[in-house]
């Protein structure tokens, strides 16, 4: 069975929020794969992403970085461009499901 790992700021109402998304998205998709969501306080998720190249080794599938990050995220290639597969492959409703302010992230 997979497992996606993702680094989440430990935060209570984040944390649960995500785990609230993660139970509606397997109640209409249901599946095999596990989500493991890893709460870290702001220090360690700056250690874990840039220090410990957590953004290039494979050590998180999904991270909720903080916004003052992006940049740097960027600038140290951590960061995937996702609208050429979201192009090749939309998900079904995509223009109905996603609100505009998602699909009009800033681009570098």
């Amino acid at each position: 069975m997979d497992k996606l790992r993702f680094a989440v700021r430990k935060f209570d109402p984040f944390e649960r929020a995500l785990e609230k998304c993660w139970v509606a998205y397997q109640e209409l998709y249901p599946s095999d794969m596990e989500i493991e969501f890893v709460p870290l306080d702001l220090e360690e998720l700056t250690a874990a992403f840039f220090e410990n190249q957590g953004l290039h080794n494979g050590d998180w599938d999904i991270v909720h970085i903080n916004t003052d990050w992006i940049a740097r995220a960027y600038d140290t290639k951590g960061l995937a461009n996702l609208d050429l597969m979201l192009d090749q492959y939309p998900p079904e409703e995509r223009g109905v499901c996603m609100a505009r302010k998602f699909t009009g992230f800033t681009t570098f």
